[in-house]
């Protein structure tokens, strides 16, 4: 990328281009020899144009300077621009880019199709199956968010913002990691069809991802894990290609039935082959939940829906007394998302209506 970035601003000192574009990942676009790269070259152009794919990951401060003024065009792509726990970065993106001026919804989505006549969306059923805290980690949810309210009423200084985000993931992980999805998980997999096949779970840390393993291991279901320490380099041994690219190949034509990751199939990653969704690591993060779904409706040959199975930490009666925490609404917003554009939407808003009640 260096020499091609060098011959570039070469090129267009000399008057030997008239256009150039250059595509990059986000780290090198934010790295100050690439900007400075495009700021010696830009007066060259009459105009210059920003496309930043994925655009909310812009927002962070590692990778702000990549958002240069000296854009005078400026177009932001992403499903989920928002920031996750980032005001300030959701509010650089917007000052930048000046807000969105076009939004596609996924209920419009599912309704187009391509020359061929063939949706560009699979449809989807969304079942949530609820589960409970143990005493001890709804003990701990309550101690967590005491201290969220405290720091809320602080000073609105950086140092408390990074507290408050922490705190905030270390609650989150106890609804993500319930002990009680496990037994439950082992239930929804006795009870799919077999041979299962084109199946991913997404579980919430190591100890999740290898208690579902072992599961999977009883009842005779191939499976793969993919936990982003896989090798990245092509060898001979991954039929020239590296370690997930096989993994997610041989996924894909049908020789592993289930692959097993940690988030590591959120974004960038394209399996359309993928019908079956177990989530048990859900969150308020609307990106998160977005982009798994987004994975799994990919449209493919005789792929005629996904069904998406998600884990939320839900009392079975909504008079428990749980409902007084904000997990609850947490969970029920994630749910009424997902449930919107469901085939199945009407069996989900019930569940829905008898929670809010």
């Amino acid at each position: 990328m260096e020499k091609e970035t060098c011959g570039g601003t070469l090129g267009s000192s000399l008057g030997r281009r008239e256009n150039l574009t250059l595509i990059v990942v986000k780290n090198t676009a934010g790295s100050e020899d690439f900007v400075s790269a495009i700021r010696d070259m830009y007066s060259e152009f009459d105009n210059t144009l920003l496309v930043g794919d994925e655009v909310h990951w812009l927002g962070a401060n590692a990778f702000r300077p990549a958002l240069i003024p000296e854009a005078n065009f400026r177009l932001g792509l992403s499903a989920t621009p928002s920031r996750y726990f980032d005001e300030v970065g959701t509010e650089y993106l917007t000052e930048y880019f000046g807000g969105s001026v076009f939004k596609l919804t996924l209920g419009d989505a599912l309704k187009i199709s391509n020359e061929a006549g063939d949706r560009i969306l699979s449809p989807y059923e969304y079942h949530p199956i609820l589960v409970n805290l143990s005493e001890e980690e709804l003990s701990n949810y309550r101690e967590l968010s005491k201290k969220i309210a405290q720091y809320r009423n602080m000073d609105d200084q950086y140092d408390m913002r990074k507290q408050l985000e922490n705190l905030y993931n270390l609650r989150s992980a106890i609804s993500k990691s319930a002990e009680s999805k496990i037994p439950a998980v082992r239930q929804l997999l006795i009870s799919l069809p077999k041979p299962l096949s084109q199946c991913l779970i997404y579980c919430a840390d190591s100890t999740q991802l290898n208690e579902v393993a072992v599961i999977l291991h009883e009842l005779k279901i191939d499976s793969q894990q993919i936990t982003g320490e896989e090798s990245t380099v092509p060898s001979d041994k991954w039929n020239g290609m590296n370690e997930r690219e096989f993994l997610i190949h041989n996924f894909a034509k049908g020789q592993l039935g289930v692959l097993l990751a940690i988030r590591c199939l959120d974004e960038g990653v394209d399996i359309p082959s993928a019908r079956i969704g177990i989530i048990l690591a859900s969150s308020g993060n609307v990106k998160e939940f977005i982009q798994r779904r987004g994975r799994l409706m990919r449209p493919f040959k005789d792929k005629e829906k996904a069904v998406i199975f998600d884990f939320c930490v839900l009392p079975e009666n909504p008079a428990d007394p749980i409902k007084d925490l904000g997990l609850v609404q947490v969970e029920l917003r994630r749910i009424a998302e997902f449930a919107d554009d469901a085939l199945n939407r009407s069996e989900v808003y019930d569940l829905i209506e008898a929670h809010k009640e």
